[in-house]
Order: C-alpha cells, then structure tokens, then sequence
C-alpha cells in the first residue's frame, strides 16, 4: 500500500511537472544567465507525501527507544551469567560427594577395624566420636542443598522475568505496529481534511464537519489502540499468573527431590554409625568387614545435581537465543526503515529540484541551487514550486 500511493503521488506530480513545463519562452532575456534556487527544506515539508516522513520518523523513534531500553534491561547476557553462576554455586557441593565417593568400602572398613582395635580394651560405650561424624555429615549436606535450592530459585525467577520483558516487547512492537498502520491508512484523507480546512474561504458547515470528521478519525484510532493496550494487559497478568504458579511447582518438586536424597544419604549414615553400637568384642575384631557400599550415594546425587544443572543450563541458553533472535530482528526492521524513509526522501527532493529546473527553463534561467549553497544573486523559485505542490493537492 505505502509503495502503490508513493508511485502514484510521484507519476501525478511529475505529469503536472511536464503540463507546468509546456510554456512559453523567457519574457526575461537578461536573466538568461542568472542562476535559481529554491528553499528546499520548506518546500518538502509542503510536499503531499511528507506526512510519510514524518510517520516513519516517529515509527524509527519508538523502535529506538525500545532498542535502548533492550540495551538497559537484563538480557542474553544476564541469562548466561546466572547459567555460570549456577555452575559456580554447585560446585563445591559436587566436589564435596566426589571427594565422599573417593573413599571406597576397603577404606572404611580399615578405618572401622582399627577404631575396633583401639577399642577393644575400652569399656563399651557408644561411639561418640562417629556419631559426630554422621551429624557433621548431616550438616554439610542440608548446606549445600539449601545453597543449591537458593540456586534453583534464583534460576526461576531470572528465566519468568526474561519471559516476561521478552513478551511485553513484542506486545508494545505490536501495539507501535497498529497506530502506525491506522495513522497510514488515514493519511491520505487526513492531508486531504487538513489542506481543506487551510481555505479561509471554507463555509462554517464544512468546517464544522471536516473538523469533526478528523476528531473522529484520531478517537477512531486512539480506541483502537487503547483495546490492544487493555488486552495486552490481561495477557500479561495471566501469563506472571502462570509463571508463579510454574515456578512454585518446580521449586517444591525440586526440593522435595533435594531434600529426600539429603535426607536418605544422611540416614543411611546413621544406619552405619548405629550398627557400630557398642565397641565391637575383642573376639570379633578378626571378623570385622565393613558392609555398606559408601561410594553409591554420593556418586548420584552428585550426579542428580549435575542434570539439573544442565537442564537449567539448557534452558538459559534457549532464553538467550530467543532474546538475540529478538534484537537482531529489532535491528533488522531499523535498518530497513531507515533506507525506505532515505529513499522516499531522496524521491521528494528530487522531485522538487527537477520541477525547479522545468520552471527554470521555462524563465529562461540557469542552475538551480538548494537555499543552503546558492550564490547571493539567484533567483527565488520557491514560491512558484511552493503553488505548484498547492495545485496538485486541490
């Protein structure tokens, strides 16, 4: 639609430019030499497709200032460094089960066979000293299940605010999107309402009714608008809605399955310190053996944290895709409006400085300058291609 009207515009100007052309020569013969010039940068504001520039001007501003605000707001970037931070969080609870793991069966049964030895004289008592190591152990690992859920949580809320501000950008793209396109639907009877409400000679009853006519259309516009506004609004209230209630279902699923491996590992522990008991009878001590696989547990959940690390991970990593795939096409439709809005320029000035150069010719005149460069003696043709523009839109 917008390369139809400005091919059109274009082919009727320059139709007229060739009609305004057909005169007769120079009643001036003296200033056959004397160069032109026009002021162009009042004329193309006077132009019938100037409300295009205009138009794409604002379009350009809205989609800059959404580029910047991308710049300021957390992005791929952010994504990324909670991946790491995620990775950095997790790791010296991972090297803490791999260290645990080390240690096979043989090496805690050799250390149960000498504390046996060395208790064997000792009047039975529990024993106290592994009953503290099964506690520490304990310890240690509901720290670094609650560093690891603090992690998780963390991870959750940066992946639903991501989702989030990826969303209401592409809902504020699409409502910039709609009053551009309204505006361009109506500029042509806009430009028409307009130029006719500049005729001082307008009867009060069409005044009336161009005025109203044009109220009309910008209340037509800002309603439509506006419904989008209010829509996009519930879109995003359901969407932090069902955000919040994914996250806490994740959250309490993975703290469950946290928690019960802590907890299972830690009891299994116990299971050992109380099998120990009392100091086992000297009699027995040749027979001692160790009967727990220590190295199992810690190998999976050492191995459970590494998966949901790398789900995470996953996960992070196609939000940041998703959000360069968001700026370069943001980039992308920039770029191109720019080279249209520089095209149609061009178009416009070009049209202007060649309708110049016909009327030039036809006063027998010379080169025609832009007001900016033109030598102190020219003579002023902005008037005559200022009536010329007001011809063609009556």
């Amino acid at each position: 639609m917008r390369a139809a009207r400005i091919a059109l515009t274009l082919g009727l100007l320059a139709l007229c430019g060739c009609g305004a052309a057909r005169g007769s020569a120079s009643s001036h013969p003296n200033d056959a030499v004397r160069p032109a010039r026009v002021d162009l940068a009042a004329l193309v504001r006077v132009h019938p497709l100037y409300p295009m520039l205009v138009n794409d001007a604002r379009e350009l501003a809205a989609l800059r200032a959404i580029e910047r605000n991308d710049a300021a707001a957390p992005s791929a970037l952010a994504a990324t460094a909670a991946s790491a931070g995620l990775a950095r969080s997790l790791a010296p609870a991972d090297a803490a089960l791999q260290r645990i793991a080390s240690q096979d069966s043989a090496t805690f049964g050799r250390i149960e066979q000498s504390a046996a030895r060395d208790l064997s004289n000792i009047r039975p008592v529990p024993f106290a000293p592994e009953t503290a190591s099964a506690n520490a152990y304990r310890g240690a690992l509901q720290n670094q299940a609650s560093q690891f859920l603090a992690s998780y949580d963390r991870a959750l809320d940066a992946r639903a605010s991501l989702q989030y501000r990826n969303t209401a950008q592409a809902m504020l793209e699409r409502r910039l999107t709609l009053g551009f396109d309204l505006s361009r639907a109506d500029a042509g009877r806009r430009t028409q309402l307009e130029t006719r409400l500049r005729d001082l000679d307008l009867a009060p009853a069409e005044r009336r009714a161009d005025e109203a006519a044009l109220r009309a259309m910008d209340a037509r516009e800002a309603n439509a608008v506006a419904r989008l506004r209010a829509q996009d609004a519930r879109a995003l209230a359901t969407l932090r809605a069902r955000q919040a209630a994914g996250d806490a279902r994740d959250a309490a699923a993975m703290a469950q399955s946290v928690n019960a491996k802590t907890a299972a590992n830690a009891a299994q522990r116990e299971r050992v310190v109380a099998a120990a008991g009392p100091v086992v009878p000297p009699a027995t001590v040749g027979a001692f053996a160790p009967s727990v696989d220590f190295s199992s547990q810690p190998l999976r959940i050492a191995g459970d944290l590494r998966g949901a690390q790398r789900d995470l991970s996953a996960r992070f990593s196609e939000l940041a895709q998703t959000d360069r795939n968001a700026a370069t096409a943001l980039r992308t439709r920039i770029a191109t409006l720019e080279a249209d809005r520089e095209t149609l320029r061009r178009e416009i000035e070009g049209q202007i400085l060649g309708q110049a150069a016909r009327i030039a010719r036809q006063k027998g005149l010379g080169t025609v300058f832009s007001a900016n460069v033109a030598p102190h003696d020219c003579v002023d043709l902005t008037a005559a291609v200022r009536a010329w523009l007001r011809d063609f839109e009556t």
